[in-house]
């Protein structure tokens, strides 16, 4: 009887390591054909909240010492914020009414006030205060097309005892920006239109540091410090 040819020891553990690295690769392209086919389905994975405010009373503090006017365009922004916030249910609010009452009966006087004291005369626990650095609105060169652009810092500061509660680790709060894209030639566009765009989509930005949202198909993203 002629006895069954045997393979080397080392030659058939080399040939089950081929088999099984040939099984992971194909688990692998299983895998990412099923991400693929995830993705298409439901989109891009949804993006956490970088804090979750505390469920008390929050002002809403929008400043810009660059500008002035009776119907700032601060005010402008935290109309938007204030909408966001609400259908956001991201936290109970202090009404801007309050706001207002406070600086007609303070007068001079408010401007001497700090964040904690403002938020404690309103009866808030806890103030979003977004400072506005810079904001304009204008045609863009070589183009009569209006642009609106926006940079702001936002933070979370706690009313008792006057700390920043969020980003701990910017104490001046978080570095925002957000530039309108160019209207269509054919779009009828206004300066107030750009400029109401610009704090809308702004306070859209500032509204989802704060709960989790998800990106749409064309594969946006919210890029902290950058959102230009």
């Amino acid at each position: 009887m002629t006895p069954t040819p045997t393979l080397p020891r080392a030659i058939l553990h080399s040939l089950t390591a081929i088999l099984a690295l040939g099984a992971v690769a194909m688990f692998c392209v299983g895998c990412n054909v099923a991400n693929a086919v995830a993705y298409k389905v439901s989109g891009p994975p949804a993006v956490d909240a970088k804090y979750v405010p505390a469920q008390e009373p929050m002002l809403v503090l929008v400043e810009n010492y660059r500008t002035t006017g009776v119907y700032s365009d601060s005010e402008v922004l935290a109309r938007h914020l204030m909408l966001e916030f609400t259908e956001h249910k991201i936290a109970p609010l202090v009404p801007l009414e309050d706001l207002y009452t406070l600086k007609m009966n303070k007068g001079d006087a408010y401007h001497k006030m700090s964040i904690a004291s403002v938020g404690r005369e309103t009866g808030a626990k806890q103030v979003l205060y977004v400072d506005v650095k810079d904001s304009s609105v204008g045609a863009t060169p070589g183009s009569e097309l209006m642009k609106g652009r926006i940079n702001v810092q936002v933070r979370i500061v706690d009313v008792d005892s006057g700390a920043t509660r969020w980003p701990t680790e910017a104490n001046e709060g978080l570095p925002m920006g957000y530039e309108t894209p160019l209207p269509r030639a054919d779009e009828n566009t206004t300066e107030a239109i750009i400029r109401n765009r610009m704090y809308a989509n702004m306070a859209n930005r500032i509204g989802r540091l704060f709960y989790k949202w998800k990106p749409d198909e064309t594969g946006e993203e919210l890029d902290m410090g950058q959102q230009q």
